[in-house]
């Protein structure tokens, strides 16, 4: 995950727990969490730069 992931990740979490999310910002986590699971599994990228 790069650092920029995280921080958007840490924000929308953020909204999440005070309950104000909505559409877009679940949205905004379905993209952000295929992003990140389509790095994960990539073998050429984890060859790279292992994530684990």
């Amino acid at each position: 995950m790069s650092p920029e992931q995280l921080v958007k990740l840490n924000k929308l979490s953020q909204l999440f727990e005070e309950g104000v999310a909505g559409a877009e910002q679940i949205k905004e986590l379905s993209e952000l969490l295929s992003e990140i699971n389509h790095l994960h599994e990539d073998p050429l990228l984890n060859s790279i730069s292992p994530t684990r």
